[in-house]
């Protein structure tokens, strides 16, 4: 069992399972993300005692695996964000995760999965849109560029489509990480867009159906 700075240790969950990897899986409760209707939790996954110990020194590092949810009273869940160790990242480990979650939350929880907070970072509302969410706003589009033509390969890399939001609500880093990166739209003139790889940014996501008609539907 870890013992996480500013946790408390609720129950492990089954064990991680995707291309090779195996990944031992805790929910732990986050003392300083309670209010009075919710409190946060979150599932740390590891498999080394590397892994365990930066978990335990600092959970809030880009470095530990970690899927973040809001529990609220009425047994709902609201998705709050992820996190992957720059050691197992590889194509598809971030929707196995996403996938992971649903399943533990609706199938083992027995918890409503009523859709995400904010999502900042193109890749999780890649994700968030590939696994059937519907955007609250379109106020924000931008399409997720291939990985090949970002500068970094841990920052997305974004063409910006639309943007009628304020300036203020557009969250592109944090004190830990850069998000993304914004293309110069004249770097991109002959680039045709890639419907599939269209989102919608700083807005949270919704089920378009209830959970478990998504369950059914095998998201």
């Amino acid at each position: 069992m870890l013992h996480v700075n500013g946790h408390r240790f609720i129950k492990p969950w089954e064990p991680f399972a995707f291309d090779g990897l195996a990944l031992d899986a805790e929910v732990h409760a986050d003392r300083r993300g309670r209010t009075s209707n919710h409190h946060q939790r979150n599932v740390f996954l590891t498999r080394r005692t590397e892994d365990r110990q930066q978990a335990e020194r600092n959970p809030q590092s880009p470095e530990v695996t970690r899927l973040s949810y809001l529990q609220f009273e009425g047994q709902r869940a609201l998705f709050i964000g992820m996190s992957v160790n720059t050691g197992i990242r590889r194509a598809g480990i971030g929707k196995h995760l996403f996938d992971y979650f649903l399943q533990h939350i609706g199938e083992e929880e027995g918890i409503d999965f009523v859709g995400t907070g904010k999502l900042h970072k193109p890749g999780i509302a890649l994700i968030a849109r590939k696994s059937g969410l519907v955007p609250k706003s379109t106020d924000c589009i931008a399409e997720v560029m291939p990985p090949e033509l970002a500068l970094d390969p841990d920052v997305p890399l974004i063409r910006m489509l639309k943007h009628d939001i304020p300036d203020s609500e557009m969250k592109d880093r944090s004190c830990r990480s850069v998000f993304y990166e914004t293309a110069d739209p004249g770097l991109l003139q002959g680039v045709p867009v890639n419907p599939d790889r269209l989102i919608a940014l700083h807005t949270g996501y919704r089920p378009p159906l209830d959970y478990c008609q998504i369950a059914a539907r095998g998201f």
